[in-house]
């Protein structure tokens, strides 16, 4: 490589944490420009996202809508649902407040009509998710050079768990891209190392304001930078001083923009973190909604959201016993891990932020085991070519089934809702909804964009109460279906449809459409006929379910 291209290249890794590309033998001799081809590489994984995004499908989380674009629609529109969290102050209005503005343009443009709200906030996500792509790409050069870098961008292109959450409006989704480029700025000390140099020291502050970032949109991130500052204070002990400061520094800027945003929202002054802490960590309301034994992310979560991309590594570990890998990344992903175990509540959404470190580590035992291949002949060259296929249809098979099949059924139900709730003059005009479905198991006002009074199942935990004796409503109604439909539902105009409260009877006014689970018309059919329902509509949503209550089409019944 000639020296003055050679210097231009690690002259911007060096930017990034004060160290020079690892450029290895096998790495071709000529390295393009770095700022145009990583725009270029930047388009490309943009159109790459926008086509995943236009993809997917398929209903995920409840979060996904109901901690976002539920939030931000009500803010900007100005109807929506609050869930409880929101009402006692434990969410934090910064990541929705993305998508507000994103439908404030929409509302000023006139482009505020149904199945753009839908769209185009997914679409804005994929700006993030390719950042994320790109920032993994840029790690991985950092740490291990240009070769490893295009093998970790192929396992980041092809994780099924990318391609399935990345560009889906979760403030995870979020947080690991955050995550992801504060990693790529984090300094590095290498060894006899005691400060940092100027580059090092501007880098670790761009880490910072990164990581700052992801703890307002998720205070738990603050576990991964909580590990890495303590390593780096105790390898860096001629520059802790100065370390200290710009940590506290960015904090307490942090802190104060968090506080700001939350205040506009709430309009009134509040600390959301200390909320957060308050109630899902010390009066443990998080484990209402399910606890998981210890063993979960080692057994279930961390190896379905790294799912075949583990194979590379278990297989280099097993001849390298993880010689070549970065340290700090696999201590980083076991850190995660652990804490998150002792957690009773547990998702696989929680740990998505060690996905692309994991996938990293991955590049890199392709790029050792691609070595190995070519010493060893023919036949280990055709086996890394086997794992190589078997890397790509496995994630294939998984991104198709999860992002276009399973849980589509609820996305095509509110698809047909919003229509029809949109068109006055349509043969079946949708003039309110009840959802007599498992608590947020559609999305609600974000995908309908009009007025049109709903109800659905509540679920909120007993913030003030006990849990031991506590049955939500979604809860009760399963328990009983007829006696609850007997009790609550009414077909008086007069009474309010809409409240909530289940001690008061008769509380549900019988609407225009039913939306259910195929899995409990046995149990209420006859009553629906009774009422002088029909079956309008039925769309497939899954082979399997974890929940009885879920399994079987989603039906929508209209009188």
């Amino acid at each position: 490589m000639p020296v003055g291209e050679r210097s231009k290249t690690a002259k911007v890794d060096e930017d990034a944490a004060g160290s020079t590309v690892d450029d290895r033998p096998d790495q071709p001799t000529s390295v393009p420009d770095e700022l145009g081809s990583h725009w270029l590489m930047f388009g490309a994984l943009l159109l790459f996202r926008m086509l995943n995004a236009l993809t997917i499908r398929t209903y995920y989380d409840p979060d996904e809508f109901w901690q976002s674009l539920e939030v931000a629609h009500r803010y900007s529109f100005g109807y929506g649902h609050l869930t409880w969290e929101w009402k006692e102050k434990i969410r934090g209005f910064a990541h929705p407040a993305i998508f507000a503005v994103v439908f404030k343009i929409l509302r000023l443009t006139g482009l505020d009509t149904g199945q753009y709200v839908v769209v185009i906030p997914r679409l804005v996500q994929t700006l993030f998710a390719a950042l994320a792509d790109l920032y993994t790409y840029r790690l991985a050069r950092k740490l291990h050079g240009a070769s490893t870098a295009a093998w970790v961008l192929f396992c980041s292109v092809v994780s099924w768990y990318h391609f399935f959450c990345s560009v889906r409006t979760l403030s995870n989704s979020l947080e690991t891209t955050l995550t992801v480029m504060a990693l790529y700025y984090w300094p590095r000390m290498q060894k006899g190392q005691k400060g940092l140099s100027t580059n090092s020291r501007h880098a670790y502050r761009k880490a910072l304001i990164l990581a700052a970032m992801g703890c307002i949109v998720r205070p738990t991130n603050g576990l991964i930078w909580l590990f890495l500052g303590l390593h780096l204070l105790k390898q860096c002990s001629g520059s802790r001083w100065q370390l200290t400061v710009d940590t506290l520094f960015v904090m307490i800027c942090a802190v104060a923009a968090s506080t700001l945003i939350d205040g506009i929202f709430y309009e009134e002054l509040t600390f959301v973190p200390l909320n957060f802490v308050r109630h899902n960590l010390l009066d443990g309301i998080a484990s209402f909604y399910g606890t998981h034994p210890w063993h979960w992310y080692l057994s279930q979560g961390y190896p379905v959201t790294a799912f075949t991309f583990l194979i590379p590594i278990v297989w280099h570990a097993s001849l390298n016993r993880f010689a070549d890998l970065d340290k700090e990344l696999l201590r980083l992903i076991g850190w995660v891990l652990t804490v998150y175990s002792m957690l009773p509540h547990k998702e696989f959404r929680f740990i998505y932020p060690i996905l692309p470190p994991t996938l990293v580590c991955a590049g890199k035992a392709l790029v050792d085991l691609k070595r190995r291949a070519v010493r060893g002949g023919p036949k280990q060259e055709n086996l890394f070519a086997m794992l190589c296929l078997m890397l790509v249809v496995s994630n294939a098979a998984m991104a198709y089934l999860f992002g276009r099949v399973h849980q589509r059924g609820v996305m095509d139900a509110l698809g047909w809702l919003r229509e029809r709730s949109q068109k006055t003059g349509a043969h079946v005009q949708v003039k309110d909804i009840v959802f007599m479905m498992p608590c947020h198991s559609t999305p609600y006002y974000s995908h309908i964009h009009a007025q049109v009074p709903m109800r659905f199942l509540t679920c909120e935990p007993p913030v003030r109460g006990t849990q031991a004796t506590y049955v939500d409503e979604a809860d009760m109604f399963y328990q009983d279906p007829r006696g609850f439909i007997r009790n609550q539902f009414h077909d008086d105009p007069k009474l309010d449809y809409r409240a909530s409260n289940t001690n008061v009877s008769n509380s549900i006014q019988w609407p225009s459409h039913v939306v259910l689970f195929e899995a409990l018309l046995p149990e209420v059919q006859d009553i629906l006929v009774e009422k002088q329902y029909s079956e309008c509509a039925r769309f497939f949503n899954s082979y399997f379910h974890d929940d009885y209550r879920r399994k079987g089409d989603v039906v929508i019944y209209c009188r």
